[in-house]
């Protein structure tokens, strides 16, 4: 960049320091705010020399996790772990946002973005990493504590102990669509400084920070790998957050059901299917159960025990006049914030006739002298199954007129003899054949003339 701007890269003159020069005319100052990174130094002890690590001083160790292509093998925690864009308005590079409280120095989220508020620095790179870390809780559905050991092993991976050519920075769009880091090796983080502590060629005052004071080392530069200057890297958030590891999974449960097709009668006994909860990473909480779907008019169910840990009997019941058809019956499990459905095929049919018979007499008309008899077949007719015997009689005889019937008790026929007795009344009557089987009765009607011979 100094380069580019024509400005010699330290001294009174650099980009950073001239009074009269490029920043100074943006800023309104030679002050630069740079962010901080570098080997831990002087974490205890006490130094010799104020400012400087140096007398007793120590730094933190390094932790086992802090092992990535680049990082050196100092023994202390050196820092930073990862970059963020954070610009805050120098040469119009900064983030955009709007602050729709007006009132309060907001702008409204109203019109083109290039109309809305421009900021930057830690203030917004910090959280917006911490929104990163947000959706990796979500989609691991846990939290996960200090992220760093896994940001480390992740890259140890892409870097695979000599940097990723295809995640370079540099490449721009062209890197990898799979890079989870994209590692920065052009730049440095050096800035002004005064003094004569790490600051290269301040005699006149301003210098420039380096890790030699006699010679030129900009602190600090970028290289391939890990370096102080940006850390692992910078992140591309979907890659990060789909290469999470997972967290171990949350207590849960599922619904099933045996049998899963259950038909029922209208107007006939229940029929049922068992639903089974079943545990899952060490799930053990109580599941109550209820049905979540339309059920045909007419149905009814019952769940028993419910709620439960195990399993339950889930009861279809079908009233006389139920909708028939098929349905799916959602069956929905809940414990606590969890929920979970199944399945059940109902079918509810037709109810089948109920066994009957009828009855007939052949002939059904009888003409009949006094002192002579007569004869008429009587035929029981067996409906939808009936299989039971019929008890037979007659009523309605006029006087003098008997009837007997062989056999009397029948499950196909029965010969119905009449006998008209010579004092017989004269003239025409019906009588009627009942038959008789459990709660069922039928008749038959037969027309009877009596004749003087």
């Amino acid at each position: 960049m100094t380069t580019y701007e024509n400005y010699p890269s330290s001294g009174p003159n650099s980009l950073c320091n001239y009074a009269g020069g490029l920043l100074s005319a943006i800023l309104g100052t030679t002050t630069t705010a740079a962010g901080g990174g570098g080997p831990s130094g002087c974490a205890t002890g006490t130094p010799t020399i104020g400012g400087v690590v140096s007398g007793t001083c120590a730094g933190y160790p390094k932790p086992s996790w802090q092992v990535v292509a680049g990082n050196p093998n100092d023994g202390v925690r050196d820092l930073p772990d990862l970059s963020l864009f954070s610009a805050n308005g120098l040469w119009s590079h900064f983030y955009v946002f709007c602050y729709s409280d007006t009132a309060n120095g907001g702008t409204a989220c109203s019109g083109a973005p290039s109309g809305w508020t421009a900021a930057g620095g830690t203030s917004f790179a910090s959280p917006i990493m911490a929104g990163v870390q947000a959706l990796i809780n979500q989609k691991s559905g846990a939290r996960q504590g200090n992220p760093n050991p896994v940001y480390y092993s992740l890259a140890a991976a892409q870097y695979s102990g000599g940097g990723s050519a295809s995640c370079n920075s540099s490449l721009g769009n062209g890197t990898a669509s799979s890079c989870v880091f994209y590692d920065v090796t052009q730049g440095d983080v050096a800035v002004d400084c005064t003094g004569s502590a790490n600051c290269f060629d301040s005699a006149d005052g301003y210098g420039v920070l380096s890790t030699s004071n006699s010679v030129k080392q900009p602190a600090y530069g970028t290289t391939t790998g890990w370096d102080f200057a940006t850390g692992i890297g910078t992140i591309n958030v979907t890659n990060l957050v789909n290469a999470w590891p997972g967290s171990a999974p949350a207590p849960d449960f599922s619904l099933s059901a045996s049998p899963t097709s259950v038909t029922i009668i209208q107007g006939g006994a229940g029929a049922g299917t068992t639903i089974t909860v079943n545990p899952a990473n060490g799930f053990g909480g109580s599941v109550s159960l209820s049905i979540t779907s339309a059920l045909p008019s007419g149905v009814t169910i019952s769940f028993n025990p419910d709620p439960t840990n195990g399993s339950s009997t889930l009861t279809f019941t079908a009233g006389p006049s139920a909708t028939t058809g098929s349905v799916m019956v959602t069956v929905t499990g809940t414990s606590g914030s969890l929920t979970h459905t199944t399945s059940v095929n109902l079918t509810v049919g037709a109810s089948a006739a109920a066994p009957e018979f009828s009855l007939s007499a052949s002939p059904s008309s009888l003409s009949i002298g006094r002192g002579k008899s007569g004869t008429s077949t009587i035929t029981v007719t067996k409906l939808n199954s009936f299989s039971s015997s019929v008890n037979l009689s007659a009523s309605a005889l006029p006087k003098g007129v008997t009837a007997s019937f062989n056999p009397s008790v029948t499950t196909g026929s029965s010969m119905l003899t009449l006998k008209v007795s010579s004092a017989a009344a004269v003239g025409t009557t019906t009588i009627t054949v009942k038959g008789v089987s459990g709660s069922l009765s039928h008749t038959a009607a037969i027309t009877l003339t009596v004749t003087r011979r």
